[in-house]
């Protein structure tokens, strides 16, 4: 309809397209993030009408028709996850004559019927709902907001500046949690300012919309000879279990890293990267940290030689599944790819940069690292999981082909100019039937059940999920330090078949 339109779309498990939603109008709109909730709903952020200063836009999707209030808007949707109609559209925006560029980045329902937004604006106010937020200079403020999952009301939303966004996550209490970098300092309320110069942020806001705590991942200058020092570390994705936990990923081109009594060491070598003198490579790290206080709990390191980052992040039980790349892009000629290592996973790079796909369990232990790619940029953008534990990625790769596994994935004939995205799935099987051999099964009872059921047998601080006939999570909790877990169901949950999952042991719970 326009310069670009915004669109979502669905595959099965076997990768076929179920259905494709899109929208827009006369100038520029994109989606920049997508989440799904508990029931399979979809939601997603981004921005419509870029392109028109001073000029209304107008952008359709399905049967709701927006109008933008400035050079872009902050667009928010909700798409029904089985047909991908359009069940509700919200925007935010200001705006004046050469102003207003007013965009959502990250989406995330939260456990309390609720969906969180987080965004930017560089106006002199955005307005979100009834709520007008002003720019506190002449900068990109952030803001975060909150609707109503079900109605998309807008409900409260905070900001502050200056600072970008570059994740948001949600716990089911309906916390959210924020990271992003800022220039030269950032305050989230008078409580918590933080003065460093430069680096990435982390922050923690409820339900109601006030700050609970905020820190600075700023790092050290790393062992080049360029001015400057250069050596940020930078966070780029988050997300947050049932267990009270906070993970975190990245890298830093620093000498080293603090995370609270943990000091990572990078291995990374130096880089002709500029004209004045050499630069250190990026080492990637994970971390964790309590979500109620942000105490750090441990962090750890991978890298080697090369340049190692990682983008985003998934938590599912006792695993940590996250995504990233790995390499080095040369100034001039051909790589010379000298390899990174993911706790004992040594890969060595085909091309410039390659994909990672790494797993830790909550300990902070590698377990496994897998890479893919060609000869150009390769990295992954999402990782994301379904509901039988099948591992699912997103990303680039710039080179003529790109190999996962068995599987090679031919580019179009820009390869090189522009870059081609993919999807794959990493192999995994269904929920098991029963427990792994040398694993003792644990027991549910009542079975059949009504409104709630009891779980024996399994360790302390075990996550515990209840799954219907689609996989889709209808409840869950983890076990006490001492005694059973009591769960209870939704109120009128449809009776039914259930399978009650901990690990990689699965049990059926008739619901009656």
């Amino acid at each position: 309809m326009g310069s670009l339109d915004a669109f979502v779309a669905k595959r099965n498990a076997a990768g076929a397209w179920l259905w494709v939603a899109n929208g827009g109008g006369a100038e520029g709109d994109q989606i920049a993030d997508v989440a799904l909730d508990a029931q399979g709903q979809v939601y997603v952020v981004g921005s419509f009408a870029q392109g028109s200063r001073n000029v209304p836009v107008t952008a359709t999707f399905g049967g709701f028709t927006i109008t933008s209030a400035g050079y872009s808007d902050v667009l928010v949707a909700k798409l029904d996850g089985a047909t991908g109609a359009w069940l509700w559209v919200q925007q935010a925006g200001f705006g004046n004559a050469n102003t207003g560029t007013d965009i959502g980045r990250a989406v995330a329902p939260d456990g309390a019927g609720g969906v969180l937004v987080a965004g930017t604006f560089d106006g002199p106010a955005l307005r979100v709902g009834a709520t007008v937020l002003q720019n506190v200079g002449n900068g990109t403020d952030l803001f975060v907001a909150r609707l109503d999952a079900a109605t998309g009301a807008w409900g409260w939303a905070v900001s502050t500046g200056h600072g970008t966004v570059a994740d948001l996550a949600a716990d089911a209490q309906g916390n959210a949690y924020l990271t992003g970098e800022f220039g030269s300092g950032i305050a989230f309320s008078a409580l918590f300012p933080l003065t460093q110069q430069r680096g990435s942020y982390l922050a923690k806001i409820n339900r109601l919309g006030a700050w609970q705590w905020a820190q600075a991942l700023t790092g050290t200058a790393g062992t080049g000879t360029f001015p400057g020092g250069f050596g940020g570390t930078t966070c780029s994705g988050l997300a947050a279990d049932e267990r009270g936990h906070l993970y975190i990923c990245g890298a830093f081109g620093g000498a080293t890293a603090t995370f609270g009594a943990t000091t990572l060491t990078n291995a990374s070598a130096t880089y002709q990267g500029q004209a004045l003198g050499t630069i250190q490579l990026n080492d990637a790290f994970v971390a964790r940290l309590n979500a109620a206080t942000g105490a750090w709990q441990w962090a750890v390191r991978a890298g080697g030689s090369d340049d190692e980052s990682l983008g985003q992040l998934v938590v599912r039980g006792n695993r940590i599944y996250t995504g990233g790349a790995f390499g080095r892009v040369p100034a001039t000629g051909t790589p010379s790819p000298a390899g990174s290592v993911f706790g004992t996973n040594a890969l060595v790079s085909v091309g410039q940069e390659d994909i990672v796909v790494a797993a830790l369990d909550t300990a902070g232990t590698w377990q496994w690292a897998l890479r893919a790619g060609g000869s150009g940029q390769d990295r992954t953008g999402r990782v994301a999981l379904d509901a039988t534990g099948r591992l699912h990625i997103t990303g680039i790769f710039n080179g003529p082909a790109a190999q996962f596994g068995s599987f090679n994935v031919v580019a179009n004939p820009y390869a090189g100019v522009y870059p081609t995205f993919f999807m794959a799935r990493l192999a995994g099987g269904p929920l098991a039937a029963r427990p792994l051999a040398g694993q003792a099964p644990f027991a549910l009872y009542p079975n059949p059940a009504h409104s709630a059921f009891t779980v024996e047998g399994l360790p302390p601080e075990q996550v515990v999920e209840v799954l219907d006939a689609l996989g889709r999570r209808v409840a869950g909790g983890h076990v006490p330090l001492q005694g059973p877990l009591y769960l209870a169901l939704p109120h009128a949950l449809p009776p039914g078949l259930y399978v009650v999952r901990s690990g990689s042991q699965a049990q059926r719970l008739l619901v009656e």
